[in-house]
């Protein structure tokens, strides 16, 4: 019988880093997760997200975010730290691209933190007929500030398999 990771490979994926674990949402995750945004990703009259993915559909561009709760206790800065180290050490990839709003610097402090440098700038349309400047960054496997636990992985054959990463 095949399970659910052979058949999406991202859900058998999980990023192991002392007491931070990431990992694909699965059915008994939706609920608890569903509590985590009712209770507030940020304050209503604000938009902290370069794409307004919490007011708007998707359009495939990733980003993280926090419940209120959660934040200001190092987890995003931790996050952004190994998912980069894991996209640098087993993904190949050379380069990690951000950005964040300039009135943002939680946003803008996690990411310099990590170890992002400034990258340009950018005139938006934060939500309609408000315009704001999103400070676009990047990163190379060189500036990566590694801190906390190395990552250990799950599911990283099968992931990279069904991206193109290796022959299957």
């Amino acid at each position: 019988m095949t399970t659910i990771a052979e058949a999406l490979p991202m859900l058998g994926l999980r990023i192991n880093a002392g007491p931070l674990e990431m990992r694909g949402i699965t059915d008994g995750l939706l609920g608890p997760l569903a509590d985590i945004v009712v209770a507030g990703i940020h304050d209503p009259d604000a938009m902290p997200f370069y794409v307004p993915w919490s007011i708007a559909p998707a359009d495939g561009e990733t980003g993280a975010w926090l419940g209120r709760a959660h934040q200001g206790r190092g987890i995003g800065a931790a996050m952004r730290q190994v998912l980069c180290a894991f996209a640098f050490d087993h993904l190949d990839a050379t380069e990690v691209t951000s950005g964040a709003f300039t009135d943002n610097p939680a946003a803008l402090g996690v990411s310099r933190k990590v170890g992002y440098h400034d990258n340009g700038r950018d005139r938006v349309e934060r939500r309609e007929g408000e315009l704001a400047v999103v400070q676009k960054l990047a990163l190379t496997p060189e500036e990566l500030v590694r801190f906390g636990h190395p990552p250990g992985i799950d599911g990283l054959g099968n992931f990279r398999r069904s991206i193109g990463l290796v022959e299957a």
